[in-house]
């Protein structure tokens, strides 16, 4: 390369901290704590003359001196940032030579980050160096490329063994390493008597890697890797061995092997494009949906913001014969806007991929005490399948149609794409994949745009970070110092995670609700939190109530006093309640609580401390909350169905969550002798057919007994009765009999009197159907006869509703006679 290394006019000298050349901050760069480079220019000429300007590295010694001086003082000492400044002043200093210096200040993943950056604005100056006649080709005539910037010598030196796709190391064995034999340079090693291949910087010191040729090939060189202590991951693109070319020369009658000393030891791995998942189309037919006219405010930062992304190469210019119109929309608190296009009519022809992930995954099995690390914001550029791109075309309009529109197409995931969301789990899951085999007993969670990555040891989640910003950094994500969250509490997806605790972070609660959209805002973010602080249906039911009614989302709503009342519960459980992190050592239960109508359910553990010995530490750790539905889709329900709907959703939640089932299932059924018999548990589930499917294969417990908490105990127990009011044989007592006429209307129940044996009648006429008039003679008959007796209706439906009408749930009905006949029978057989 040729030319002068020093920053033009204009350029951007070292920031203010003196650990990096910076930029003032702009609304397109934000100030970063990373240290930063801006590139130097490669002038063509100086002063009119041709010049070859010969390169020498950063002195070892002089960052040998930094480093001590980093270490001694700090990276914010005046002597560290003074020596800093005076050593990049006194020497022509190239990105090159910055990246070996800070390789040499920041610790691993501090290094990573600050390479993203690095790169990304060597990519974002590289446009207006090629503008500049000066700076746009090299000595040799070729166009100023990434590379120059990056390196200091020709593409094809150092010479370096590049790996073409990801390695597990799982055992001790040989791997053949195969090598990129179609691109330039990566084979010098033809008509050379002698190569030299040493270890290089990247080199991990559990591999071991020797030289060798195959039998049928003897003029190429291959390579073998094994693992000294396995296992080991080596990510595609790493560099592991630097090879060299020797030259032997007779010198004072003896033999000199001429090792030849590149100025500079970087190269760029090369890495392939990752696939991204192609889109299934409904049709090939063009969409094209005319762009709509534009303010001139609007089509101003419409046409930033298109500068933008073409600059970053998110977007390319097009002739596609699709369209779709895009507009601009401020973000909130910010002078710039976003850019966003309206996909509607494209969205219904591609074809629906179904979800990957259909929940976010619970931070409560993150083992208690184990270190984790957060990043934050880090997907935003998926690449769009090629074949895809051109179909998500879009026109910038000019006023008057004064000009042609100039017209560009994505080459990222643009946002509005129905299958955006999936094939964005789908692209980074298979980013992820290879750091998840390598991450041994580490756990990384992956939704949305956020990372979390759980060790049991700082070592190991220092390797594993490295590990999955390795392969986030090399897939081209940028990753910022500031979004890498390291200390407690972690915040994750709205919530804030402790070493052992887990509570949602401050969410602001809408005490204002005058519309329906209001209430289900409300509504819905009050149930996202509920598996965490265990707000019961009873607690939000005054809310929920407030979802009745119209449906239209603009129709009014006031909140009551009860849901007023609800409100204030909210605030006090999310002062005082939290979920925990799970114990390794203790397995899961679940417990029954609540009163009906509404009952709920805890999965917890339980550690058995003896009180004398608890100290202050509480035994319960609360994992999740499980709930019923506030609505039932049954007219009546028993509460031994309640029992068998909440038991079955804590089997499957816990199945996903541990993959497990529960030790124990607390049940609190009401005996008189206080112990469960086997006999008693097999009756229960012989009466009802929901509890024997709920707990089909299970080799758990159950328990009557709660937990000797406040928890448990402080609320209104709910019993299960084994007692049934209803006989399955005939009783030696009165028989009732009712019956009704649908045309007469007339409701019927008659008897024969034990002490007079005359029959006797009570006749009514009920309006409504004969379900309806049959079921009002059975009320009348509880009603008239306190004692038992036996009831004979040649009504099945009737019937079935006599046989469910102990305890059970009523769901609300909108026919309000035939409500309160069901009300009164419910009240009549369970007391």
């Amino acid at each position: 390369m040729s030319g002068s290394h020093a920053p033009p006019s204009g350029s951007h000298g070292l920031g203010p901290d003196g650990v990096g050349p910076g930029p003032e901050p702009t609304e397109a760069c934000q100030p970063s704590h990373v240290p930063s480079v801006f590139p130097v220019v490669y002038k063509g000429s100086r002063g009119g003359q041709r010049v070859r300007v010969i390169h020498h590295p950063f002195p070892q010694s002089t960052i040998r001196d930094l480093c001590k001086a980093h270490r001694d003082y700090g990276r914010d000492s005046p002597y560290f940032r003074g020596l800093l400044r005076s050593d990049l002043d006194a020497a022509v200093v190239i990105p090159a030579d910055l990246k070996q210096l800070f390789s040499c200040l920041l610790d691993s993943t501090e290094f990573k980050l600050w390479v993203a950056v690095w790169r990304q604005q060597l990519r974002e100056a590289l446009p207006s160096l090629l503008r500049d006649p000066e700076t746009a080709v090299d000595d040799n005539g070729n166009p100023l490329t990434l590379e120059h910037l990056m390196v200091t010598s020709s593409r094809h030196e150092p010479y370096r063994l590049q790996l073409t796709e990801a390695l597990h190391l799982r055992t001790a064995d040989w791997t053949f390493l195969s090598l990129n034999t179609k691109e330039q340079g990566a084979w010098p090693v033809q008509g050379k008597e002698l190569v030299i291949i040493g270890d290089c910087k990247y080199t991990p010191q559990e591999v071991e890697i020797l030289p060798g040729v195959l039998v049928n090939n003897p003029g190429d060189l291959v390579l073998w890797l094994r693992c000294t202590h396995p296992p080991t991951f080596i990510p595609k693109g790493q560099i592991t061995r630097s090879l060299c070319l020797a030259e032997i020369s007779c010198r004072n009658g003896g033999v000199k092997i001429d090792i030849p000393d590149p100025s500079v030891e970087i190269s760029v791995a090369s890495i392939d494009e990752r696939p991204t998942k192609k889109l299934n189309w409904l049709t090939n037919e063009p969409v094209w949906v005319e762009q709509w006219p534009l303010s001139k405010p609007k089509l101003k930062a419409l046409e930033e913001l298109v500068k933008e992304q073409l600059a970053k190469g998110h977007i390319v210019e097009t002739d596609s014969p699709w369209n779709s119109p895009v507009f601009v929309i401020q973000k909130p608190g910010k002078d710039k806007g976003r850019l966003l296009q309206d996909l509607h009519q494209i969205n219904n022809v591609i074809e629906d991929i179904g979800s990957l992930q259909p929940g976010m995954p619970s931070p409560t099995m993150l083992p208690q005490n184990w270190q984790l690390a957060v990043i934050k914001d880090c997907f935003s550029q998926i690449p769009l399948h090629p074949d895809d791109a051109p179909r998500f075309a879009f026109s910038v309009p000019t006023i008057n149609r004064e000009a042609p529109r100039r017209r560009y197409h994505w080459r990222v995931l643009p946002q509005g794409m129905k299958n955006s969301p999936v094939i964005c789990q789908w692209y980074v899951a298979s980013l992820l994949s290879p750091v998840r085999a390598a991450a041994g007993q580490a756990i990384i969670y992956h939704y949305m745009d956020d990372v979390l990555v759980c060790a049991p040891n700082d070592d190991m989640l220092s390797h594993v970070l490295g590990l999955t910003v390795d392969a986030l950094v090399a897939a081209g994500f940028e990753l910022q110092e500031e979004k890498v969250q390291r200390m407690p509490p972690w915040k994750y997806l709205g919530l804030e995670i402790g070493k052992q605790t887990i509570v949602p972070q401050k969410l602001a609660i809408k005490t204002k609700v005058s519309s329906l959209a209001d209430v289900h805002q409300l509504c819905g973010a009050l149930n996202w939190v509920r598996p965490w602080l265990g707000l019961t249906t009873n607690d939000l039911a005054p809310l929920f109530n407030l979802l009745k009614g119209g449906e239209e989302q603009s129709s009014p709503r006031v909140l009551t006093p009860e849901a007023e009342k609800a409100l204030e519960k909210v605030q006090d459980a999310m002062s005082k309640r939290q979920a925990h992190r799970f114990d390794l050592e203790l397995p899961f239960k679940f417990i029954i609580m609540g009163k009906l109508p509404h009952l709920h359910g805890m999965i917890f553990q339980w550690k058995n401390i003896p009180k004398k010995d608890r100290e202050g530490n509480d035994p319960l750790s609360i994992i999740e909350w499980v709930f019923l539905s506030h609505q039932w889709s049954k007219r009546m329900t028993r509460p031994q169905e309640l029992v068998a709907e909440l038991i079955r959703k804590a089997r499957f939640r816990i199945r996903e969550l541990a993959g497990g089932d529960f030790e124990c299932i607390h049940i609190p059924i009401g005996l008189r002798s206080g112990q469960i018999s086997k006999a008693m548990l097999e009756h229960l589930l012989q009466e009802n057919e929901a509890l024997q499917f709920t707990l089909d294969s299970f080799t758990g417990q159950i328990s009557i007994h709660r937990p000797a908490r406040k928890i448990f105990n402080s609320e209104v127990k709910f019993v299960l009765s084994l007692k049934e009011v209803r006989s399955r044989r005939p009783l030696k007592a009165l028989t009732v009999f009712t019956d009704a006429s649908g045309r007469s209307h007339k409701s019927v129940l008659t008897w024969k009197d034990p002490q007079t044996q005359q029959w006797e009648a009570d006749i009514a006429e009920v309006e409504g159907s004969p379900q309806v008039a049959e079921l009002a003679a059975v009320v009348r008959a509880f009603e008239r006869f306190p004692e038992p007796f036996n009831l004979v209706t040649d009504s099945a439906y009737v019937a079935g509703v006599v046989s469910r009408a102990d305890q059970a749930i009523l769901q609300e009905v909108s026919n309000v006679a035939f409500y309160d006949l069901l009300s009164k029978l419910v009240r009549l057989v369970s007391h």
